[in-house]
């Protein structure tokens, strides 16, 4: 349960798109996609930002440790 299903944080809850007609999150390829990527069909705003972040971060530590590794 996230503090944005609790109510607790209120910004940005809106939801950025909603895919549950083409992907349902209770059908099997919404499984299996959210166990392996973390699929919502109807994500909000804020879980988007924070996805991004997280890729963003990781591909810029990625990069670093293979500069690194190269010099």
């Amino acid at each position: 349960m996230s503090l944005q299903e609790l109510g607790w944080i209120l910004l940005l809850d809106q939801t950025a798109w909603d895919f549950s007609g083409c992907i349902p999150d209770e059908s099997l390829p919404g499984k299996l996609l959210h166990a392996f990527t973390g699929y919502m069909a109807a994500p909000t705003i804020l879980q988007l930002v924070r996805y991004v972040l997280y890729i963003a971060m990781m591909l810029h530590l990625l990069w670093k440790g293979t500069r690194t590794l190269a010099s």
